[in-house]
C-alpha cells in the first residue's frame, strides 16, 4: 500500500534530534499540532507527553482528520473526544488509547493494535496488515476487518454491531463469539461455524 509521508521542516522526527536542537518535546508537539490546524484550546498534553483531544465546549465532539499523514513518534494520542481519521497514515498508537467516536485506520501502516484500546463506535481496520487482535480490545460499534491478514479473533469476543471479515485468510471463528449485527465471512477460508457462537442478524457466507 502507498502511504503519503509528510516532512515537517522545523521539527526533527527523532527525540535525540529534538534534544540537540534544544527544543522540548512539548514544544514540538504544540508546533506539529498547529501545523495540522489543531487549535491549542482543543487539547492538553499529559505528564507522559501523550495527548488528550477534547473540544473547548464539552457538549461538542471533535473530528481529527489526519488522512495520509506521516505522524512522528512523539505524537501519541491517549484520549479523543470525537472521531479520529488516520486513513492511509503512518502512525504508532499508544497503549490505553480511548476514542469516544469512530477510529479509521484503513490503509494505514498498522500491523497490530495496542493493549487497552477502546473505541466507542466504528473501528475500521480494512486494507491493513493486521493479523490478530488484543484480548482486551473494546469496540462499541461495528468492526471492519475486510481485506486484512487477520487469522484469528480473541476468545469470547463481542461486537456490538456488525463484523466484516470478508476477503481475509481467517480459517475459523472462536467459540463464544457474539455479533449483535450481521457477520460477513465471504471469501474467507471458513468452512464451518462453531456451535457456541451467536449472531443476531444475518450471516453472509459462501457455504
Amino acid at each position: 500500500m502507498k502511504l503519503v509521508r509528510e516532512h515537517i521542516n522545523e521539527i526533527s522526527l527523532g527525540g535525540s534530534h529534538l534534544d540537540r536542537m534544544g527544543v522540548g518535546i512539548k514544544e514540538a508537539i504544540n508546533k506539529w499540532l498547529a501545523t495540522h490546524h489543531i487549535e491549542k484550546e482543543n487539547y492538553t498534553i499529559n505528564d507522559d507527553m501523550t495527548i488528550n483531544m477534547h473540544p473547548l465546549l464539552y457538549r461538542y465532539s471533535l473530528l481529527i482528520d489526519l488522512t495520509g499523514v506521516n505522524i512522528p513518534d512523539f505524537i501519541k494520542f491517549r484520549y479523543i473526544r470525537g472521531d479520529l481519521n488516520l486513513k492511509n497514515s503512518y502512525i504508532s498508537l499508544s497503549n490505553n488509547l480511548k476514542v469516544e467516536g469512530h477510529l479509521n485506520l484503513s490503509y494505514s501502516n498498522i500491523t497490530s493494535l495496542p493493549d487497552g484500546l477502546y473505541v466507542m463506535h466504528i473501528l475500521d481496520l480494512s486494507h491493513t496488515e493486521i493479523t490478530s487482535l488484543p484480548d482486551d480490545l473494546y469496540v462499541g460499534g461495528s468492526l471492519n476487518l475486510s481485506n486484512t491478514n487477520i487469522i484469528s479473533l480473541p476468545n469470547k469476543f463481542t461486537i456490538k454491531y456488525d463484523l466484516d471479515l470478508s476477503n481475509t485468510p481467517i480459517t475459523s471463528l472462536p467459540n463464544g463469539l457474539k455479533v449483535r449485527g450481521w457477520l460477513d465471512i465471504r471469501n474467507t477460508n471458513i468452512s464451518y461455524l462453531p456451535t457456541a457462537f451467536k449472531v443476531k442478524s444475518k450471516i453472509l457466507k459462501d457455504f
